[in-house]
């Protein structure tokens, strides 16, 4: 037989307290949670696809990092599918810009031929902020290569991110006390959000009750909810971070 390595021991209770003090303190001081802050410091949004910027926006409004209105300005370029994301809004500007120093009135194309932009005056509101919004993310990508208390996201961040944000949906709900297979049913209809939860309590280290048979998703949602109740006994400064704890992007204006 092989030599036996011996086992890694748990961290000390002052460490968990220490990881739990700087976790609060890198939250406070960019007003967003530390999964948020991971998701963006490994998101260079200049390099993301149409639907990977649509997911990446869903992920950060879920989160608390960006606003609902700040989300729905970036809607016209994920809808009409145009790529290179930071100098799209740029471009529609300038021909707006133009147009109007033409005093002209722009048109765009329908199946039934050219028409009239019928607000072009709030279009144009809309892409100064949307470019905003963009250059924030950008500028906050930027500045957390620096911070080495945010861990670099993994390659596969935004699955993850998505897996967080069901994860921390599902707690919310559970606090609440929808503690029973009825309860729990509604909120989480997603086969994905469910095997985002699971993966998440994994990668925490949550020791999960094997189920017997062919269990449905709100069985097994209802026994990890138990499991993962268990594991919080044991562990009070690991606990999720949840969504948003301050300003978001706003501080990167």
């Amino acid at each position: 037989m092989g030599e036996q390595l011996p086992q890694q021991a748990p961290p000390s209770p002052a460490k968990l307290v220490r990881e739990a003090l700087a976790k609060q303190q890198v939250q406070a001081q960019y007003g967003m949670s530390l999964p948020m802050l991971q998701l963006i410091k490994g998101t260079d949004v200049a390099g993301l696809s149409v639907e990977q910027l649509k997911q990446y926006s869903q992920l950060l409004q879920t989160g608390g990092a960006l606003s609902k209105d700040d989300a729905e300005s970036l809607l016209p370029l994920t809808q009409r599918g145009m790529a290179d994301p930071m100098n799209y809004y740029k471009r529609d500007l300038n021909w707006l810009a133009d147009m109007a120093a033409q005093g002209r009135t722009p048109q765009f194309s329908t199946v039934g031929g050219m028409a009239d932009l019928a607000n072009p005056t709030g279009r144009m509101q809309n892409d100064q902020r949307g470019q905003s919004v963009l250059e924030r993310l950008q500028s906050l990508h930027q500045a957390l290569q620096n911070d080495d208390r945010v861990r670099t996201a993994p390659t596969d961040n935004l699955r993850q991110a998505g897996d967080q944000a069901a994860f921390d949906k599902w707690v919310q709900v559970e606090s609440k006390g929808a503690c029973n297979a009825e309860g729990v049913e509604p909120e989480f209809r997603s086969l994905s959000d469910v095997d985002g939860i699971f993966r998440v309590l994994q990668r925490m280290g949550v020791e999960l009750t094997p189920m017997e048979g062919d269990s449905s998703p709100s069985k097994r949602l209802e026994q990890a909810w138990q499991d993962y109740r268990r594991w919080q006994d044991g562990h009070p400064a690991r606990h999720s971070a949840g969504g948003a704890v301050g300003r978001g992007i706003d501080a990167y204006a």
